[in-house]
């Protein structure tokens, strides 16, 4: 990932930093993108950072509401032997469950 500058006002000395990326979008929610790189899937927010790295198989976006009626976002990544499912509550996905495959 790279920067790259962008003018941001009317005089010559105002500028913003963007964040550019060189990962495939696959599919926008509001603000959050699931991205693919050399076949995988992650998410990625509006300013192009990175929540979950590429490295699964297949990525879902879900919502749901507690008690509160406060609605939260979750993100569920598949790999072959595991699915691994995260909480985000807008800073840093936070793991809460990790299902693997049995083997019979």
């Amino acid at each position: 990932m790279g920067f790259e500058y962008n003018r941001a006002g009317d005089r010559d000395d105002e500028y913003y930093l963007r964040k550019t990326c060189s990962y495939g979008l696959k599919q926008e929610i509001g603000g959050l993108a699931i991205i693919q790189s050399k076949g995988q899937e992650g998410i990625a927010n509006r300013w192009g950072c990175i929540l979950l790295p590429c490295q699964f198989e297949r990525v879902e976006i879900l919502t749901s509401n507690d008690s509160h009626g406060i609605q939260k976002l979750h993100f569920v990544g598949y790999k072959e032997d595991c699915m691994e499912m995260y909480e985000y509550e807008g800073e840093t996905p936070i793991k809460t469950l990790t299902l693997h495959k049995l083997i019979a």
